[in-house]
């Protein structure tokens, strides 16, 4: 692997750093740039799902490409049994500075098997998937989430909707932070969504590039066939709306493992 190109947390994204290495998930930059993430609004969403999912008290949840586990731990504190597994040490580290009998965090690769007591329900949420390069990578990482959960159990995906992000997407932005200059130039081809960060702090000067597969509501049911789960519903917000193609921000999918 080049000495610039590196693994990142929530999937497989690459960084090109012009003076120094820095793992972008995993960075203080990341999470200035990403602050405005409203713990309240996932919670409500974590809420939500746990109304129309109604797992069983003590049911086993498995946070799939979990950050630093805001989700998790918010789990945790409603009495489930959670793991979180992220590619990222920085936050898993970070994560499991979060002490309770119920949770637990561990690195791992989805595309390898996540060597985990089955669970009732996995999730993998806020669009932590598709960031492979390959098509066989991103069946690979569902084959193994879906290795993960008992016979009936369920997995939730929350992915972005890639038909109305393209179509309404901004192509740059350039945003101060802290005293720290983010220049942010977005593009849309046919296979993927594909952001530019260039950092400019106090002189120092950083790029990153992310990808996201463009994948939408076809693609995931052929994903969820080949690793033996079933759709059972399509949700296009947080608040679990029906699914619009033209106007939904969120791609939410439930599916089910055979």
């Amino acid at each position: 692997m080049s000495p610039k190109f590196f693994v990142l947390a929530q999937g497989l994204i690459f960084g090109a750093c012009m003076e120094t290495q820095v793992n972008w998930f995993g960075s203080e930059y990341y999470l200035k740039l990403y602050r405005n993430r409203n713990l309240e609004e996932a919670k409500a969403f974590i809420d939500n799902l746990l109304g129309y999912l109604n797992p069983a008290s003590g049911s086993r949840f498995i946070d799939v490409c979990c950050g630093r586990g805001r989700h998790a731990i918010y789990l945790a504190e409603k009495g489930y049994v959670v793991t979180g597994i992220d590619s990222s040490v920085e936050s898993i580290a970070e994560a499991q500075k979060v002490c309770k009998p119920n949770l637990s965090f561990k690195v791992g690769d989805i595309r390898k098997p996540l060597q985990l007591e089955p669970a009732d329900v996995a999730l993998n949420l806020f669009t932590s998937f598709g960031y492979f390069d390959s098509d066989e990578e991103n069946l690979l990482s569902m084959q193994n989430i879906a290795g993960s959960l008992r016979k009936g159990g369920s997995l939730v995906i929350d992915y972005l909707n890639e038909h109305s992000t393209a179509q309404n997407l901004q192509c740059c932005d350039d945003l101060e932070i802290d005293g720290i200059q983010y220049a942010l130039d977005r593009v849309a081809d046919e296979h993927f969504i594909r952001k530019t960060i260039e950092i400019n702090d106090k002189g120092k000067k950083l790029v990153f590039h992310e990808q996201v597969r463009r994948y939408g509501l076809s693609h995931f049911n052929g994903l969820f066939k080949a690793a033996g789960l079933q759709l059972q519903a399509v949700f296009g917000n947080y608040q679990l709306a029906p699914f619009e193609l033209e106007t939904s921000d969120r791609l939410i999918m439930h599916a089910k493992k055979l």
